[in-house]
């Protein structure tokens, strides 16, 4: 028996004698490039469900963000700043849509490997699996490139939210600076515009837009007489 050193591992107890003697059979002859390549297909399995789980943890992840973004609304007040608000909120909604496609294929793409992988496990042969003359197993070179798109796709997602933030921190910034002009005397209501004359309204717009140009009488080139 090639395994002779000691050992915490049992044999299994089958009731099936041909199946019990077929395994002894297999144990008994196996050599080192057996056991190592039976070693490898069961590391390589682990790294394959590893990818998956990591993809599958990202496409969760993502949708969160998603579904949170989705929620986002901005206060029923009409202030300056809403049409910032909604657009930096697009942007987010689309970019995070963008990630959650791409975290989906990915996730899927993971899965089906791992499903293939497992499944032709009564199939391959490990041994001729791992020849040195062979290159890498397709699969182990699908999950590096996995893993390198998943770097990629946190890093990115981590950006997203990055802009996100710095966008938001910007808006509250301007709402600020609008909710301060509101308590001075620059400012007024609509309750007060409602109750003033065309005339006082043009002066209005002219002392905050114009300068006070409003309240020039000239008569130009064309013989035009504002008030």
């Amino acid at each position: 028996m090639h395994i002779n050193w000691k050992t915490d591992v049992a044999m299994p107890t089958l009731e099936e004698p041909a199946y019990r003697a077929e395994l002894d059979d297999w144990v008994r002859s196996a050599t080192d490039d057996d056991l190592l390549a039976v070693l490898l297909y069961e590391t390589e399995g682990e790294v394959l469900g590893d990818v998956y789980e990591s993809a599958y943890q990202f496409w969760r992840e993502v949708g969160s963000a998603l579904d949170d973004a989705k929620r986002l609304r901005p206060a029923d007040q009409c202030l300056p700043v809403r049409s910032d608000y909604l657009r930096a909120c697009a942007r987010l909604l689309e970019r995070l849509e963008e990630e959650a496609d791409r975290a989906d294929k990915r996730a899927d793409a993971a899965a089906a490997t791992v499903i293939r992988h497992f499944g032709e496990a009564g199939t391959v042969d490990p041994s001729e699996r791992y020849r040195r003359e062979l290159p890498s197993p397709a699969s182990l070179e699908e999950a590096g490139r996995w893993e390198s798109d998943l770097q990629a796709a946190r890093r990115r997602l981590r950006a997203v939210v990055r802009e996100h933030s710095y966008a938001m921190h910007a808006i509250a910034l301007r709402e600020l600076e609008y909710e301060a002009f509101v308590c001075t005397a620059g400012s007024l209501r609509l309750s007060a515009i409602d109750a003033m004359t065309p005339v006082e309204f043009f002066g209005v717009v002219g002392d905050h837009v114009f300068g006070g140009f409003g309240h020039q009488r000239f008569s130009g080139e064309f013989g035009l007489h504002l008030v």
